[in-house]
C-alpha cells in the first residue's frame, strides 16, 4: 500500500489484539488497553493531505477475508467512526482497498482500468 499512495500520506496498522492464550497474553492485553488500545479499531488508518482546497483525508480500513465478519467491537468502532463523519470501509481484496481509496478522494498512483478510468 505504501508504494500505491502519492505523498504526503501516512499508513498506520494498529495491532490491537494479543494472540494466544494464557496469563501472559491476558497481562499484555491489559497493558495495551491501559495504553489506549481501542477494541475493534480498524486494521489500517490511512491519512493524506490532498491539497489546500480539499484539506486532509482519513480512511479507516478493516481487512477481512471473503467470508470474514465484523466482531461486535469492530461494529461498535465502525458506528463510532461513521457517526463522527469519517469514512470506514471493509475491504476483502487489494482491489477493494484501491476502490475505497479512490472513492474517498485519496490520491494514488493506480489507474482504474476495471472502471474505465
Amino acid at each position: 500500500m505504501r508504494r500505491l499512495m502519492l505523498p504526503p500520506f501516512f499508513l498506520h496498522h494498529s495491532a490491537n489484539e494479543v494472540r494466544g492464550g494464557g496469563e501472559a497474553a491476558r497481562k499484555r492485553q491489559g497493558i495495551l488497553l491501559g495504553m489506549g488500545i481501542h477494541p475493534g479499531f480498524s486494521d489500517l488508518l490511512l491519512g493524506q493531505s490532498c491539497g489546500e482546497w480539499s484539506g486532509p483525508r482519513l480512511l479507516f480500513l478493516e481487512v477481512k477475508s471473503k467470508t470474514g465478519q465484523l466482531s461486535e467491537a469492530e461494529k461498535e468502532f465502525q458506528d463510532l467512526v461513521t457517526a463522527m463523519g469519517w469514512p470506514y470501509e471493509v475491504v476483502r481484496s487489494s482491489l477493494d482497498a484501491i476502490d475505497a481509496i479512490s472513492r474517498h478522494g485519496l490520491r494514488s498512483r493506480v489507474k482504474h482500468p476495471w472502471r474505465g478510468a
